[in-house]
């Protein structure tokens, strides 16, 4: 099953925000994070997530929070209560 989000600015910017925080080091690395960030919001096609790049334990929860999302959302749909 594919499943589409769509990522507001705002949540962008607060990804960016936390990626700021944790894992920069340097100027270098805060101009990248910069870069991808600018054009992460000019983007409108979908973007295919590689999700082998998530930890594995952290990893299947993330998706598995996903999946439940969008079961609960199919549900409702449905007309499920």
């Amino acid at each position: 099953m594919k499943v589409t989000i769509e990522l507001t600015d705002r949540i962008i910017d607060a990804a960016s925000g936390l990626m700021m925080m944790q894992a920069v080091d340097s100027d270098k690395e805060e101009q990248q994070l910069g870069d991808a960030v600018a054009r992460m919001k000019q983007m409108a096609d979908p973007y295919l997530l590689d999700t082998d790049m998530l930890g594995a334990k952290d990893g299947r929860q993330l998706l598995v929070g996903i999946s439940c999302l969008a079961l609960a959302q199919v549900l409702k749909e449905m007309g499920a209560e």
